[in-house]
């Protein structure tokens, strides 16, 4: 019961991996044959309970990964371990340590074969690139989920630890999919509610955490409904956006994109706000946390108590200092910002300064090339939208910064044999002048097949000049005037090779125009480089707990932020948990009495 609900409250990855206990217990069946008994027989995997209701059956149907629902209707391959690849018994290992070697090391197993079988990735990775170092189980530890598990047997004796919800208690609460009883998530939050605090707040409940962890997510209830201080949660708190195991995937892989990392700023950036909550008056100075910690825990704030609990549900040392925890959130933020753009971002950065002395200048040249009508826009926009503004023009190589000279090559090329210009003169933009072009209307067309440019039909203006060039006698000066003009029209071949008979174009045009995309695709290369070294430098530094972190506290903040206005709502208290003999400091022995609902001996 308690793995079913487990499994419930954590949805497992595809496939779920099971150990069976293989069993030596040879059986007799009816006609006198022998045969082992299988115990790989997993009946209490949710998905399958009560197969036999139609009710629950429909409703899985309909909700599936709903919400409010369970698993029921998700099928999720189940891959059982053969015998060998199960770590045997060992002096000195214990049975906890050898299902952790066994069902990391299948995991890993199944990650580098599906990594090293996928050719998504056109950088491969290069000697001296990055330490090639394996991971393996020994980079993982054992996160308990109760405080009560402990190695020592006199303190996990005496300390309280609870234990995840039976199935069918869970589906009588209504935290799972059954269409008779009313979904409990949607009564303790409001419809606005994103799913990342329905998920939460439904584990949550499906595993209950220890006491102590249950009073800090209570004070911490009870201070976003009281507000005391008149303290606003920041509005990037609620913003944030929730970082999904997916996110550490890419990065992990080297193929995190520039809008993963945005997000992931803006996460980080909200959690180093929310650590500066309890410092009053807006200041940002780290000797504010050292002495608001240093107070009493029931005093009514807010980051020691959501300390707590981000430090019960990761299981990671460093949640417990949030001075130590905000400057490592701080440092993942000043790596990531020294490369990835900032300047699209829907807000600046709170906490730090976005790029060096002129990071801001050089971000503003960081745009699509434009030339006005003398190559359409759209062109340009085809070609470099898919890299520009991605990685600040610092860090990338000369392959990013010959783009703009290609890209004026070009416009020069198609004003001179497109639109007829003799001189080339450019205005206060950049812009080259088309009042002396010999074209009235715009002759030049895009091909977005083929990513190019040609013109609609032969100028009649090229007729004109090869007519006056005729009459010249000096076949030599002709051919140097033609070469200069580059005045030979042909038709051009697209990406299958096959001659465009209603298209024209030039030698230089054609030239100007194959260095320009090569010179966009040499560019898009190097962004992906440097993204790709950017997530090397993230995960071989250890700033991945530190992102992990960041994303958790907001969504734990924004959670119990939402309970709380929905509970003022409806009208709720938070509840006042005291001693059988009514021993509490804001509850008087006769308010205790009135309000009692019944003696719960050792209910905590």
């Amino acid at each position: 019961e308690a793995v079913s609900c487990r499994l419930v409250a954590y949805p497992p990855a595809d496939p779920l991996f099971y150990v069976p206990p293989y069993s030596n217990e040879v059986t007799t069946t009816g006609g006198g044959s022998s045969s082992r008994r299988r115990l790989d027989r997993l009946p209490f995997l949710p998905w399958r309970q009560q197969s036999s209701s139609s009710s629950l059956a429909a409703a899985s149907a309909t909700h599936g990964y709903s919400s409010r629902g369970g698993m029921m209707g998700k099928k999720v391959r189940v891959k059982t371990l053969p015998p060998a690849l199960v770590v045997g018994p060992q002096p000195g290992l214990t049975d906890l340590e050898r299902a952790k070697q066994t069902i990391v090391s299948a995991f890993l197993r199944l990650e580098d074969d599906s990594i090293l079988s996928e050719s998504t990735s056109s950088l491969p990775l290069r000697k001296g690139d990055r330490s090639t170092r394996a991971v393996t189980h020994d980079d993982f530890v054992i996160v308990a989920s109760s405080s009560g598990l402990s190695d020592s047997p006199q303190q996990h004796s005496t300390i309280p630890k609870t234990h995840p919800l039976h199935l069918e208690t869970a589906t009588q609460l209504g935290l799972l999919s059954d269409p008779s009883i009313p979904p409990l998530i949607s009564s303790l939050l409001p419809d606005s509610a994103p799913s990342s605090s329905r998920r939460f707040l439904r584990r949550w409940l499906l595993i209950p955490p220890p006491p102590e962890i249950a009073d800090a997510m209570s004070r911490l209830v009870g201070t976003l409904k009281d507000d005391e201080h008149g303290r606003a949660l920041p509005l990037m708190v609620s913003n944030a956006p929730p970082l999904t195991g997916k996110v550490i995937s890419l990065i992990r892989a080297g193929q995190a994109s520039a809008a993963v990392y945005r997000e992931i700023l803006m996460a980080l950036d909200a959690a180093c706000e929310v650590l500066l909550l309890d410092g009053g008056g807006g200041e940002r100075d780290d000797s504010i946390m050292s002495r608001k910690e240093e107070d009493d825990e029931d005093s009514g704030g807010i980051v020691i108590p959501l300390m707590k609990i981000l430090h019960h549900d990761t299981g990671i040392t460093e949640a417990s200092d949030s001075m130590a925890l905000r400057k490592s959130f701080l440092d993942a933020m000043k790596i990531i910002e020294s490369v990835v753009s900032t300047h699209t971002l829907e807000h600046p950065l709170q906490n730090i300064h976005c790029g060096d002395d002129d990071g801001s200048s050089a971000e503003q040249r960081d745009f699509i090339s434009y030339y006005g009508d003398v190559v359409p826009p759209a062109f340009f926009e085809r070609n470099e939208a898919i890299w520009r503004g991605r990685v600040k023009p610092h860090a990338l190589s000369d392959h990013a910064h010959i783009v703009p000279l290609a890209a004026r090559r070009l416009a020069e090329a198609v004003a001179v044999d497109f639109w007829g210009i003799d001189t080339l003169h450019y205005d206060e933009n950049g812009i080259i002048d088309l009042s002396e072009a010999r074209e009235s209307k715009n002759p030049v067309v895009q091909d977005i097949f083929n990513n190019g440019i040609a013109m609609k039909s032969f100028p009649t203006w090229a007729n004109e000049d090869s007519r006056e060039e005729k009459t010249e006698s000096d076949s030599s000066q002709l051919e140097e005037k033609n070469n200069s003009k580059g005045s030979h029209y042909f038709h051009p071949r697209d990406r299958n090779g096959k001659i465009l008979r209603t298209r024209y174009t030039t030698e230089r045009v054609q030239e100007a125009m194959s260095e320009y995309v090569e010179a966009c695709f040499n560019a898009r290369t190097e962004v992906e480089r440097v993204l790709t070294k950017l997530s090397w430098d993230l995960v071989d530094e250890g700033h991945l707990p530190a992102i992990l972190q960041a994303s958790h506290l907001n969504l734990i903040l924004s959670t119990a932020a939402q309970h709380a206005a929905s509970s003022n709502a409806r009208g709720w208290s938070v509840a006042a948990i005291y001693d059988d003999d009514g021993d509490h400091p804001d509850i008087d022995d006769e308010e205790a009495s009135s309000s009692s609902a019944g003696h719960f001996h050792g209910v905590w």
